[in-house]
């Protein structure tokens, strides 16, 4: 379930055997449309030149010289078209796929921790709603926040600024950790993680962070709906391009639980424990109720 109501309804996962490195999910693999369709206009000239032109009255001379020619390197296109699909596209879609499964649960990581925070703010203002959330939801969210408990609960400083800067540490470190597979990863999903770490609401929370500024805490709504945006943005990439690649569907069930036996569980880096857990006090959440 997304984050924003308007991006998710976006999302439309397809077949996850067009993930797969058969021959069906390099006909249909976007990046490789340019060769296939112009393997299939020398399929189709082959079959012309066979088979009309064969048996018939060269119009002039030399045309059956051409004929031949423009036979021939069809043949060799279609031989070539084979050739690109053995030798390149196919051990490049396994090798890519492999990398997701590393990368891929970090990604998702990454948007897993925009619900983290949004559920952990719905639980200091009391808030049984789940789901998806709009501008103006946000916006009551923040409200309530100001409104319940202490005075400085709903302000950007003490608890909830502590909680903020635990996930936005969260997202930073598993962004980080993806940087290794850089290489191997699209252009699309790089530029949506560079975005959701340079967002102007991880920079308040930073600013925050440091200042420990009595700021209301309303200030911060529309730069956190952006960024609930982004990671939507970047939860519905998933879904569309490597739907069915984390659970192995499209791969050889052997290598991948091989990989994944070889990979083992991500850690975090020290100093990533939640503030409140360092000084051995309850989630603000359950602080929020007790006040």
């Amino acid at each position: 379930m997304g984050l924003v109501p308007t991006v998710t309804a976006k999302l439309r996962l397809g077949p996850a055997v067009k993930q797969g490195s058969s021959l069906y999910a390099f006909i249909v693999d976007p990046k490789s449309w340019v060769v296939s369709v112009l393997a299939l206009i020398s399929l189709v000239e082959l079959i012309i030149f066979q088979l009309i032109t064969a048996n018939s009255r060269p119009l002039f001379s030399g045309a059956g010289n051409i004929a031949n020619l423009a036979s021939d390197l069809s043949v060799g296109y279609a031989s070539g078209w084979i050739f690109y699909y053995l030798v390149s596209w196919c051990p490049q879609r396994k090798s890519r796929n492999l990398i997701i499964l590393q990368a891929g649960p970090r990604v998702v990581n990454v948007f897993g921790a925009a619900h983290g925070l949004l559920d952990n703010l719905r639980r200091c203002a009391n808030d049984s709603s789940t789901g998806p959330i709009t501008v103006e939801e946000l916006s009551a969210l923040c409200h309530n926040l100001r409104l319940t408990g202490s005075a400085l609960a709903g302000r950007i400083n003490g608890q909830i600024v502590d909680l903020m800067g635990y996930w936005r540490q969260r997202t930073t470190e598993r962004i980080a950790s993806i940087d290794a597979f850089s290489l191997y990863l699209e252009p699309e999903l790089l530029a949506l993680l560079t975005h959701i770490t340079l967002c102007s609401y991880f920079g308040l929370v930073d600013l925050a962070l440091i200042n420990r500024a009595d700021q209301d805490l309303l200030f911060v709504v529309p730069s956190m709906y952006e960024y609930f945006v982004m990671a939507d943005q970047l939860a519905v990439f998933v879904g569309k391009n490597y739907n069915g690649i984390l659970d192995g569907r499209p791969l050889n069930m052997g290598a991948v639980s091989q990989m994944r036996a070889a990979s083992g569980p991500v850690t975090w880096r020290p100093g990533s424990i939640a503030p409140w857990e360092a000084r051995n006090e309850p989630p603000p959440w359950e602080q929020q109720a007790s006040s």
